[in-house]
């Protein structure tokens, strides 16, 4: 499935636009359907007639690992679908490692979805005087702690999706369990219930969309994509002669772009 086919979707039908991290369906064609079923060894079950170009709303069954016990676990029988946070597409293309243990999803997350670049914030001079200093340095590290309270219990949410294999096949947990040295997962200082482990995407996706930044941050994604402009940032050089006409600027732009 394109990404662009389901907001293509979304668009075209009138529907919610928070459904890019809530629908609970994949847009598929006869012939990414196939492949999906193939490759991703997951069924689907379409709910309307396709032709050869058209696209239609589908359901994936639970994932099938090459051993039972990583067979995906689901209650309703079906994949866990997400919106864009669920898809194949999204995940591969921001990929995890050993050591970025899902961060780099949860910083395009925050900023995908909700206009927050947490790259940008303060980092530490000196990590190898943190390392020294502290036996779990994001932890206890105060400089460091900031971000990572907010980053590792998103990155936590993507748990499920550990494999490194370039051929799409990433779902799969980590053999060894998921690391007890960051941050439980959740989102915003609400931890994921210990009931709900296998829709967290899910659940992430139901809390993005009730989140005000949700709504601030596509229409500066459509404000982009109309003008070719990037939203204006808020003016840091109070030498500069123009910063007050650059605050105003601003403000004034925050002031059409928030509901």
């Amino acid at each position: 499935m394109s990404r662009c086919e389901l907001i293509e979707h979304i668009v075209r039908n009138d529907r919610p636009f928070t459904e890019i991290v809530t629908a609970d369906y994949i847009m598929v064609s006869p012939y990414t359907g196939a492949v999906t079923a193939s490759l991703m060894r997951c069924g689907t079950s379409s709910r309307t007639r396709t032709t050869r170009l058209s696209t239609s709303r589908s359901h994936s069954k639970p994932l099938v690992g090459r051993n039972k016990s990583e067979n995906q676990e689901s209650s309703t029988g079906r994949y866990p679908h997400a919106g864009l946070l669920s898809t194949f597409q999204y995940l591969s293309r921001y990929p995890t490692t050993e050591t970025n243990r899902n961060r780099l999803r949860a910083r395009m997350f925050y900023q995908h979805f909700l206009g927050v670049d947490v790259s940008s914030w303060r980092r530490v001079s000196d990590a190898a005087e943190v390392t020294a200093r502290f036996e779990i340095p994001h932890d206890a590290g105060v400089r460091v702690r900031v971000c990572h309270t907010t980053v590792d219990p998103v990155a936590g949410l993507f748990q499920d999706y550990w494999r490194f294999d370039p051929n799409f096949a990433i779902y799969g947990q980590r053999k060894e369990g998921w690391f007890t040295d960051m941050f439980t997962a959740g989102f915003e200082g609400e931890e994921l219930p210990a009931d709900e482990p296998r829709r967290a995407l899910q659940w992430l996706g139901e809390r993005t969309a009730k989140d005000p930044r949700f709504a601030v941050a596509m229409t500066e994604h459509a404000y982009y994509l109309l003008t070719g402009r990037r939203p204006l940032l808020p003016p840091k050089d109070l030498d500069d002669p123009l910063y007050d006409a650059r605050r105003r600027a601003y403000q004034e732009q925050r002031r059409e772009v928030k509901p």
